[in-house]
């Protein structure tokens, strides 16, 4: 996280990688690292089973060490792009916050975004591209894969 250009961790509820919640929220915290709260995660018949029960925990470390967390809709399809009612769900069952859910205000959002260290963090990786057979502005993720082979992921 002490990467000026990671700005926003995703699915860091995903079952498949284990993290200690306190020291990843703390971390976060730390260098001002949004942590995602994936709505598509949280789908009752979704890939991800066992995150709807780890981001009670996630949620629990973010409230104790003060972490803002970006609300996520992972969209696969149209009809879910902006859909958070997952998120929100599992957010209101941890009494998370409002405050600290930065996609919860407009303004606050933008504030975040207009913070020059966020700007600079984020210039250049926002392309237009055609996922799934849709044209969208997707931010391109660089994936550092274990053996070393590095792929771009919309």
């Amino acid at each position: 996280m002490r990467n000026p250009h990671v700005r926003i961790i995703g699915h860091p509820d995903n079952p498949a990688y284990p993290v200690d919640f306190d020291q990843l929220a703390q971390a976060a915290n730390e260098h001002h690292v949004l942590l995602e709260i994936n709505n598509s995660s949280y789908q009752p018949d979704g890939s991800r089973h066992g995150s709807r029960e780890l981001s009670q925990g996630l949620l629990e470390a973010c409230k104790r060490h003060g972490t803002m967390v970006i609300m996520g809709s992972d969209a696969h399809i149209d009809l879910d792009v902006g859909n958070h009612a997952c998120s929100e769900e599992m957010i209101q069952q941890a009494g998370f916050p409002e405050e600290l859910v930065i996609n919860s205000d407009p303004a606050k959002f933008r504030e975040w975004i207009g913070n020059k260290r966020n700007r600079t963090a984020l210039a250049g990786q926002t392309s237009s591209l055609t996922c799934e057979g849709s044209s969208v502005a997707k931010t391109i993720l660089k994936i550092h894969w274990p053996n070393g082979q590095n792929k771009d992921h919309c």
